[in-house]
């Protein structure tokens, strides 16, 4: 039989996957989270089009490690393209077991049965029977490897599931109140040892749970726990000198490899980036002893199962012993403070048991602790011809690692775990290549390159903790290779979208290139340098998921202003449009808030910033007009889309600037200070 989908083929028991209650409704189980991107309402359509049941019989249950696959991390642009793939098969095992079990309560033959709005026919006509009739005939404690593969069926589209309760702000685990709930804050700042407080000192109602390095207050009334946390949270250390990127210059010294005239190079950075959730991180715990689960934790971690093993193993409890559940929080891709803040609670809830405990973080919590994305360099040269064609690319990125996810890696733990019990921190590890890469990603040139070689200068202490950030090293990269490549077309007297057709051969690839030229009037761009410029970059995200290209239209005056953008997309088969529209266009707007504004900067009294002044992001009134296309293809399977376009947004917007302007920014964000950095560099 075919392979089955890698999240089946490790979770194969299809009750893991799916329930069938008896008035019909059908439980859907699985192992990835909805984190804003539309998910649930994608899968949820997957499923009802593989059981041919109306879609409001779909009931997606919240995941828990009590009861779902465990299908890792939430993470890479795979949700659809992978667990997607192991729902549908999933569910279409689970429609074969149902007809058959119609066959045997009928007697009729398989082949006169059909499946219509979740009910079993004969030849057209309705038998009285639908799955839930069925369901005390059907044992779905079955493995997926003992069974055919079914046939794939079409998606049902469906309205997303999700909005219309956060439209009300319903449903989100800041507003969990559970009977007899405690509030807690942490008390979290610099390195100095904690002063000795008195019961005067914390409050009235308040009380300090003190463990090692880790201290709380708890209470029972939010308000007065927030009035004394505030009182006692100590300045954070001073943001640490940011390591050294780079120039490139190395690059020079060799002589242009055979075929080749003439060697270029330039080094393009990234700054550190904060996640910038617009709701801070929460979770919530309670601990049982004696019941099973002894722990049961809230939260809105990415990854439920890893986090129950950083658990598992900070507080040398058996895995089953602990039971994760997940809740939405704020829109968040990457590793932000949300897995911090369930361990908080996780252990503050073991001082207390009984009690439900409710760990907020603050504002300052979430800029001052979260991880970071890291500061980036690329340094690149290039050798090419008379002509200007590419016969070499060589290029070293130099970054600290990308995932340091607690549960992921020998070690990787919460802040409370460090704290608490005194376990020293491991050596930093970057994701291997073989996981989609870290600092790596999408460092490989997606051109006809006779020779490329891409290293590593992987560092190891960057005195600011670092983890996965949207794209993780895609962003840095493909800003490089595409400001890069437009350089190179200027180098050589080409036109920057022939220059890149004139290295791509992939008939994919092509096409999002050319229909963007098309959607842009690429032909009428003019020759720039008078304050307005147009810039295009393109890349396939991962080299393996959606091909995308952007252009980006922008006026310079003070500051840079992104009056338009065009997107043409080729993702495979879009499952859920609207879904696929919304992850496409926030992917633009977050890389655009990148590119002009994000920056982690030591405030004037040199600290790390705690408070959105200190840490500008793109405002509403800054939004471009959005032109986005797909290129369907309805054959083909579907790609990852969630991240595949923070690369070539940033670039096409660089690429617009040194446009408009005739000079070239090559460090983000492309703001008033880099502007001027750059013309006085010339």
């Amino acid at each position: 039989m075919t392979d089955l989908p890698p999240a089946l083929k490790a979770n194969p028991v299809l009750s893991t996957w799916i329930a069938v209650e008896r008035d019909g409704t059908m439980v859907l189980r699985f192992g990835k989270v909805e984190l804003g991107q539309g998910i649930v309402t994608a899968f949820a359509g997957i499923a009802a089009g593989a059981l041919s049941v109306p879609p409001d019989r779909i009931r997606v249950q919240a995941p828990s490690t009590a009861t779902h696959p465990d299908d890792g991390i939430t993470a890479g642009s795979l949700s659809v393209q992978r667990s997607g793939s192991a729902v549908q098969v999933a569910c279409g095992m689970v429609r074969a077991l149902f007809v058959a079990a119609a066959v045997r309560r009928l007697g009729v033959p398989e082949a006169g049965i059909t499946v219509s709005e979740g009910r079993f026919h004969v030849d057209g006509r309705d038998t009285g029977l639908g799955y839930g009739d069925l369901s005390q005939d059907v044992d779905l404690s079955v493995s997926a490897t003992d069974l055919p593969m079914p046939p794939v069926r079409d998606p049902v589209p469906m309205a997303r599931l999700d909005l219309p309760g956060k439209m009300r702000g319903r449903g989100f685990i800041h507003d969990l109140r559970l009977p007899h709930m405690l509030h807690a804050r942490m008390l979290r700042g610099s390195s100095a040892p904690a002063p000795e407080l008195s019961d005067g000192d914390i409050g009235a109602g308040c009380r300090l749970i003190e463990r090692g390095r880790f201290r709380a207050i708890v209470g029972e009334r939010e308000f007065p726990v927030e009035r004394a946390a505030a009182r006692l949270r100590a300045p954070d250390a001073p943001l640490p000198a940011a390591y050294d990127g780079g120039s490139g210059a190395e690059f020079g010294a060799e002589p242009p490899r055979r075929n080749a005239t003439r060697r270029i190079a330039a080094t393009y950075h990234r700054p550190h980036l904060l996640h910038g959730s617009i709701g801070p991180s929460c979770g919530v715990a309670l601990w049982m002893p004696g019941e099973t689960p002894a722990l049961r934790v809230w939260t809105h971690s990415q990854g439920i199962f890893p986090l129950r093993r950083a658990l598992s193993q900070a507080m040398t409890l058996p895995p089953e012993t602990i039971e994760v559940i997940h809740l939405p929080g704020a829109g968040c891709y990457g590793h932000n403070g949300a897995d911090d803040a369930a361990a908080d609670a996780a252990f503050l809830a073991r001082e207390l048991p009984g009690r439900p405990v409710r760990v907020q973080w603050s504002r300052a919590d979430e800029m001052l602790f979260a991880p970071v994305g890291p500061l980036m360099s690329v340094a690149v040269s290039a050798d090419v011809d008379e002509a200007g064609a590419l016969q070499a690319w060589h290029a070293v990125v130099r970054s600290p690692t990308h995932s340091e996810r607690p549960g992921t890696g020998p070690g990787n733990q919460t802040l409370a775990a460090l704290e608490a019990t005194g376990m020293t921190k491991p050596a930093s590890e970057d994701v291997p290549d073989a996981l989609g890469a870290g600092a790596l990603r999408n460092a490989q040139p997606g051109y006809d390159i006779p020779a490329v070689e891409v290293l590593r200068d992987f560092v190891a202490d960057p005195g600011i903790r670092t983890s996965a950030l949207r794209g993780l090293g895609a962003h840095a990269n493909v800003f490089a290779i595409e400001s890069f490549m437009d350089e190179l077309a200027d180098a050589a007297g080409r036109d920057p979208v022939d220059y890149r057709l004139s290295h791509l051969s992939e008939p994919r690839a092509r096409a999002v290139v050319e229909r963007l030229a098309a959607a842009c009037r690429w032909h009428e761009r003019g020759t720039g340098g008078e304050g307005r410029g147009l810039g295009m970059a393109y890349c396939r995200y991962k080299n393996s998921a959606a091909w995308a290209a952007v252009a980006a239209e922008v006026s310079i005056a003070e500051e840079v202003r992104v009056n338009r953008l065009w997107a043409v997309v080729d993702g495979g088969a879009l499952i859920d449009p609207d879904g696929a529209r919304n992850q496409i266009e926030g992917g633009m707007i977050q890389a655009l808030s990148w590119c002009l504004h994000e920056e982690l900067l030591p405030t004037p009294d040199g600290l790390r910033p705690s408070l959105w002044d200190d840490y500008p992001i793109l405002r509403f009134p800054e939004l471009p007009e959005i032109d986005l296309q797909f290129i369907l293809q309805a054959d083909a399977p579907p790609l990852g889309l969630g991240e595949a376009m923070v690369g070539p947004t940033g670039a096409a917007v660089a690429n617009a600037v040194a446009h408009g302007l005739g000079m070239r920014v090559r460090r983000l964000p492309l703001s008033h200070n880099r502007l001027a950095e750059a013309a006085l560099s010339m």
